[in-house]
């Protein structure tokens, strides 16, 4: 089964899905933040998936920022919507990182905007595939 990773924002939530062996994350989608829920029961029901993966914002020390209520309070309505576990990834640095990897292929400011979140979406996924594969060797 497919895992599905998330990254909330304020306006956007970005979208990524697994491979059905939970190997590879791939960008699926940006979606305003006012249709994510329904967006992703959509999701569900279409893709087969059993996991999922929803980033949580931490400063550097660790601790909680002012995101991390909003994103608990998401995550709250997302697994009482659909009943599904969702699992928090440590989301720090994300967004720093895929920022320099598409200044690093050229890609405008202006078009980094419409696929920064897909892409954050898809770090915090194969972020815990990584780490949830590392540990059954």
């Amino acid at each position: 089964m497919k895992a599905i990773g998330i990254d909330y924002g304020t306006k956007y939530v970005g979208i990524s899905v697994s491979d059905p062996e939970q190997k590879v994350a791939f960008p699926r989608d940006k979606v305003e933040l006012s249709k994510a829920i329904t967006y992703i029961q959509k999701l569900y029901e279409e893709e087969d998936f059993d996991t999922v993966i929803l980033g949580k914002p931490k400063s550097m020390k660790g601790t909680d920022t002012h995101m991390t209520r909003e994103v608990e309070a998401f995550k709250i309505k997302l697994e009482s919507t659909m009943g599904v576990k969702v699992i928090d990834q440590d989301e720090r640095l994300t967004s720093k990182s895929v920022d320099k990897s598409l200044a690093f292929l050229g890609v405008n400011t202006k078009q980094r905007r419409g696929l920064k979140d897909a892409l954050e979406a898809t770090q915090i996924l194969q972020s815990y595939l990584d780490t949830k594969n590392n540990s059954l060797k």
